[in-house]
């Protein structure tokens, strides 16, 4: 196996560079003004997909860029995806050996915050859609923002906006670990907010501690997760986070408190406390089912726990898509041959591909995820990048429509 060359590196660098933290869309006209520029230096007609302002709670921009490449009209029209926003970074507090706004690479491993979630993918497609030649398709390059918190202003919006004008009749994201992903799980998040009666911490007799009332009221609701509530009736083939074997198994719902804020002085009792959570629902799940068996469940915890003196709300803030394409699909089946393997699996997380299926676009996801996703010293095997991208090379060399597929 090869290794990446300098240029592909230097994008990544470039890429790596700018701080996309999600949480408040930081610097996106930035790295998308930079994504554009290399897009129309290897010849691709560029456009971009832009919520208004007007659309935006934050108003902070949500630029969205869709690259074409091709316009042979006797030939198909491959989609090529991947998204620029990152999880924050901080090298003291979360313990980064290296900065994470500055590529390193140390014995083959190239460290930087979106590495490998999601920079490392649009690096490896336009090194690909860059080299590849005699393509048998034309390409749709999709680079889109905000895909870590539900894709509302990125790839959802717009493919909800512009899926008239999308050609491509199949896609590929590379958001993904090194398995090809028939289906990704959705779900939803938000907010639960219990308020109760704060006061000075040498009178707790006089308070009604709302971080107190949370302890029965979280118990209850992470039962979701011991209950089996909400177990899928569609076993799929997954690979266990702990061996990292395939396993096939019904996977169902999974609830999880992710952060937490109470308080603003350590001698004092608040008079609110506000949780977010994330729950997550199988590929083939039924969406509107989900979310109503939450606030179902939801109703009854409220019901148990919630009095004059202390108050409980639920706001959901976001969804995720669920999906999967069509195992027998051509790009399932075309990338199953390019990578000699005849598994598809499912994944516990989500990723854009469950926007391009519910649009009708069948979409499989592969790519350089490892376990360094989402946590300090994220790095990418120089290797591995070199495979991902080989993989796309093939794929745009042979198209879909070939005859013979791995068996």
């Amino acid at each position: 196996m090869g290794m990446p060359n300098k240029h592909d590196m230097n994008l990544l660098g470039d890429l790596v560079s700018i701080d996309t933290t999600t949480r408040d869309a930081r610097n996106y006209e930035k790295v998308a003004k930079l994504i554009a520029e290399e897009c129309e230096a290897i010849g691709a007609e560029v456009r971009f997909v832009r919520p208004r302002r007007s659309e935006i709670p934050d108003g902070k921009p949500r630029p969205n860029l869709i690259a074409r490449l091709g316009d042979d009209d006797t030939k198909e029209t491959l989609a090529l995806c991947a998204h620029f926003d990152a999880l924050p970074a901080d090298r003291e507090a979360d313990g980064w050996r290296t900065d994470p706004f500055e590529l390193k690479t140390i014995r083959g491993k190239a460290f930087g915050r979106g590495t490998n979630d999601d920079k490392g993918g649009i690096a490896a497609i336009l090194a690909a859609a860059s080299e590849a030649k005699n393509r048998m398709v034309n390409l749709e390059l999709f680079f889109t923002c905000d895909e870590e918190v539900g894709s509302k202003f990125g790839m959802a919006y717009v493919v909800n906006k512009e899926r008239a004008r999308i050609r491509s009749t199949s896609a590929v994201v590379i958001d993904a670990d090194p398995h090809l992903l028939i289906g990704t799980s959705g779900g939803f998040g938000g907010t639960i907010t219990i308020r109760g009666r704060g006061h000075h911490a040498g009178y707790p007799f006089l308070a009604k501690n709302p971080i107190d009332a949370s302890l029965s009221i979280f118990d209850d609701l992470n039962a979701m997760n011991a209950h089996g509530v909400g177990a899928s009736r569609f076993p799929g083939l997954y690979i266990d986070p702990s061996t990292k074997m395939p396993v096939e198994k019904p996977v169902g719902r999974r609830f999880s408190l992710t952060m937490m804020h109470a308080g603003n002085a350590g001698n004092n009792i608040p008079n609110e406390l506000t949780a977010w959570f994330d729950l997550r629902v199988e590929p083939e799940g039924d969406m509107k089912d989900a979310l109503a068996e939450f606030e179902s469940i939801f109703g009854a915890v409220k019901r148990k726990h919630g009095n004059h003196e202390v108050k409980i709300a639920l706001e959901i803030t976001h969804m995720m898509a669920n999906g999967r394409a069509d195992p027998d699909s051509d790009i399932a089946r075309a990338a199953k041959s390019i990578l000699g393997t005849n598994k598809l699996y499912y994944a516990f997380v989500g990723n854009d591909s469950s926007w391009l299926n519910n649009a009708g676009i069948p979409s499989v996801s592969y790519g350089l995820a490892n376990d360094s996703a989402h946590q300090s010293n994220e790095y990418v095997s120089l290797a591995e990048f070199d495979r991902v991208k080989k993989f796309i090379t093939g794929l745009i060399r042979q198209g879909t429509r070939v005859r013979q597929y791995a068996k």
